[in-house]
């Protein structure tokens, strides 16, 4: 959904496909609470008892008006992804570590959004973060295109240029081959 979608009192579907209610829009983010409690009590407001999100505009762009506009958009991303296919492991230990991530003490969670360039080209998507002995952040990051592991100081990948279409299509031409790769 784009900004301009968004109407007060209105409920769409988050990425995860779990119901929103927009309750406040500004002039480029959108406020929401999660709709997951039975009892209508929750959602009285403002204030709400239940705890208001704030939308930016990625967090938009992952959300859908009803069922059918989110199965179309993630089909659609299925055919069109210039990202290469996952071997299910990596998929899984991605989604694990980024949990754990999530529910543990690194301050920066957002910052595991946004994948960055490296200078070679190669795209680089961080998932989690654990600190170093001496105290500074350590980003654990999956290489896309060839389906491995490195860790990155948070400081130096910050540095890294934001992702763009053009970079993963560059990416994407390097490799021959986009299929689902084989773990040894």
């Amino acid at each position: 959904m784009k900004h301009t979608d968004f109407r007060l009192g209105q409920e769409f579907l988050g990425p995860a496909g779990l119901k929103w209610r927009c309750t406040d829009i500004g002039s480029r983010t959108v406020a929401a609470i999660k709709l997951v409690h039975e009892d209508p009590i929750w959602y009285q407001g403002p204030p709400y008892i239940v705890r208001e999100m704030v939308l930016d505009e990625k967090d938009m762009e992952e959300c859908y008006p009803d069922i059918v506009a989110l199965i179309v958009d993630r089909l659609r991303q299925s055919q069109a992804s210039i990202y290469p296919k996952q071997n299910p492991d990596d998929f899984f230990t991605l989604l694990n570590e980024e949990n754990t991530a999530t529910r543990g003490s690194y301050p920066n969670r957002r910052f595991l959004r946004f994948d960055r360039v490296r200078c070679d080209g190669e795209i680089l998507h961080p998932y989690s973060a654990k600190r170093a002995n001496n105290g500074e952040w350590v980003l654990q990051i999956f290489l896309i295109f060839p389906c491995t592991y490195i860790e990155m100081l948070e400081a130096d990948f910050v540095l890294l240029p934001i992702v763009t279409e053009d970079a993963l299509k560059a990416r994407a031409g390097l490799s021959r081959h986009p299929s689902i790769p084989r773990r040894q």
